[in-house]
């Protein structure tokens, strides 16, 4: 069951999964961030970064997470390496491991997506190779977003971190990753600002034609998908397209058979 807040009233929450990361990652990633950005940031994995630490590096503020501390935008978050942290109602609870091998960001990232939908992002940094894939999945299906950084993912050739490179709907340089969280921040206000219900009932037609588009070339029947759901999934195509408007996509779709296939295959026949 869903328990997302309300996008007016939340903010998006990025995920870091980290595996020995030093400080000066993050002094790259951080490096263009606003300090009002209007996001909050949870830094999760094996790490050996402490407030302090990160403090030198990142001018708003960094806090240690603890059991039932809220969330803020605005903020890093620092989880605990020795405990599973996951959020429920937008706030975070800390729990005893109970997989071997631990996959910390797994459990986070799982649970922020049931938390926080399409407000949740996951990024994954170098070293990674065995953790994050399942939780990216999550975040993917509730319309979230994945970010990897490029070259980062430890064992490329693994199902793990194959599985992710799959999802993720950019692979940056962790410098680069900055810009495109601001303009996906953006695109969530944008949204926000109306209901699923004027959007379907504006574009209806519109949305015929992209299913009409995608039928001619898969032969997949999709009349019994939720519009809601199937219109979440342009939305999130066009994001990532960086496409403003649903006729330039449906414009985009027509003279492109790849973005068909992989629109398809990834965001409805999974």
């Amino acid at each position: 069951m869903q328990n997302h807040m309300s996008l007016n009233d939340s903010f998006p929450v990025v995920g870091i999964g980290v595996s020995h990361v030093g400080g000066k990652a993050f002094k790259a990633f951080f490096k263009n961030m606003p300090d009002d950005c209007g996001m909050a940031f949870v830094i999760v994995g094996r790490h050996e970064m402490t407030v302090q630490i990160l403090q030198e590096y990142i001018s708003m503020p960094v806090l240690a997470v603890k059991d039932d501390m809220k969330m803020m935008p605005n903020h890093v978050f620092i989880c605990p390496k020795d405990k599973d942290t996951g959020i429920v109602r937008g706030s975070f609870y800390l729990r005893e491991p109970l997989s071997n091998p631990r996959k910390p960001l797994d459990y986070f990232f799982s649970t922020l997506a049931y938390d926080q939908g399409e407000n949740a992002i996951s990024i994954i940094l170098s070293g990674i190779s065995h953790d994050g894939a399942l939780g990216s999945k999550e975040i993917k299906a509730q319309f979230g977003m994945v970010m990897v950084e490029d070259g980062g993912l430890a064992c490329a050739d693994s199902a793990g971190s194959s599985s992710v490179l799959e999802l993720a709907d950019f692979i940056l340089p962790i410098e680069k990753m900055t810009d495109q969280l601001l303009v996906h921040s953006k695109w969530l206000q944008r949204r926000a600002s109306r209901s699923m219900n004027e959007k379907l009932s504006k574009n209806s037609e519109i949305l015929k034609r992209v299913l009409f588009i995608i039928q001619m070339h898969n032969s997949h029947d999709f009349s019994l998908y939720k519009k809601g759901t199937i219109y979440r999934r342009i939305e999130s195509r066009m994001r990532v397209c960086h496409i403003q408007d649903i006729e330039e996509y449906v414009r985009y779709l027509q003279r492109n058979a790849a973005e068909v296939e992989l629109f398809s295959k990834r965001y409805l026949l999974t």
